[in-house]
């Protein structure tokens, strides 16, 4: 699925339900698959699958020298089609080819596979978009068929927080809460925010809205693991505010059209603020701060907990 300014939703990222799915395999292992009559190697890398593109381009393109084809399209897609971040999103990955040799190899993840096969002009390009999506690969699902992709990860990321024992109204609104910053995250992407800028203006947006910083809230709630994610112990409350501040800066970001992380940084931070406002104004209400100490931690039985200590006269 290639993301739309004006609004094709995406629920992705459940990292804190599901690490990969049972296909990808671990750190480094070298999977070729078939589509029709043609191989497509693929290979784990920093927990992503990445393909090898110029087996994507021999299916794809059927082209006499496919080699010869890539760095062709390569260079079209970088100069003519405006596709500038081509070059830092291919990686060189050592594969073995048909003689039995390993050489460093051009690959690309799925989002990237998927807009060069969109510039490829054969009637199997649609075909192997389909194929990709039923590989078990969910991500790509949400990318080529994103009604099912949606449907797919709310129905799993719903069954394990019911599973975790949150309450239906708290489950929905995470899950709104998960689509909103999706939606934000898309709308950086489409203004060319690269993804290394995102915690940047993510922490600053947290402190606006919710008084508080990341890192100082995980402390508060005593989340110490970091692969803990804080919305997920965030109580009814703070999601709202936490919803209502990505609500916001998305509608501000693509209100203003704003180009590059400047701008979008600005009417980021802004957004936050409206929600910040929210909250400030709930707090004189409550008579009490927004963030708690709530979290959802899995408190042990009685049974695990240790026996208490006896002294001996």
């Amino acid at each position: 699925m290639v993301a739309n300014r004006k609004g094709q939703e995406r629920v992705k990222g459940f990292k804190s339900l599901s690490v990969h799915d049972a296909a990808m395999g671990k750190e480094g292992d070298i999977v070729t698959q078939s589509f029709e009559r043609h191989s497509i190697r693929r290979v784990i890398y920093r927990g992503v699958p990445y393909f090898s593109v110029i087996d994507v381009c021999e299916a794809v393109a059927e082209p006499t020298n496919p080699r010869r084809y890539w760095s062709d399209l390569k260079r079209q897609l970088a100069e003519k089609e405006g596709f500038v971040q081509l070059y830092e999103k291919i990686v060189q990955l050592k594969l073995r080819s048909s003689d039995g040799k390993t050489y460093a190899t051009d690959c690309a993840d799925f989002k990237t596979v998927l807009r060069i096969v969109q510039s490829i002009p054969s009637p199997k390009a649609e075909p192997f978009k389909e194929w990709l999506s039923q590989l078990g690969f969910e991500r790509v699902e949400e990318k080529v068929l994103p009604a099912r992709g949606i449907k797919r990860a709310v129905e799993r990321a719903r069954k394990a927080y019911r599973e975790d024992g949150r309450p239906e109204d708290w489950i929905d609104n995470r899950l709104q809460n998960i689509s909103a910053e999706n939606e934000l995250k898309d709308e950086w992407g489409e203004r060319d925010v690269p993804e290394k800028s995102w915690p940047v203006i993510e922490n600053k947006m947290h402190e606006e809205a919710l008084g508080i910083s990341r890192k100082d809230h995980r402390k508060l709630k005593s989340l110490h693991d970091d692969e803990i994610e804080l919305p997920d112990h965030m109580d009814p409350v703070e999601l709202a505010i936490d919803t209502l501040s990505k609500v916001s800066a998305k509608a501000i970001v693509s209100e203003r059209d704003t180009e590059g992380v400047e701008q979008t940084h600005s009417a980021s931070v802004e957004g936050a603020k409206i929600a910040g406002d929210a909250r400030r104004a709930l707090e004189k209400k409550l008579g009490r701060p927004v963030p708690s100490k709530t979290n959802y931690l899995r408190k042990p039985d009685k049974a695990e907990l240790p026996a208490p200590k006896v002294k001996r006269k």
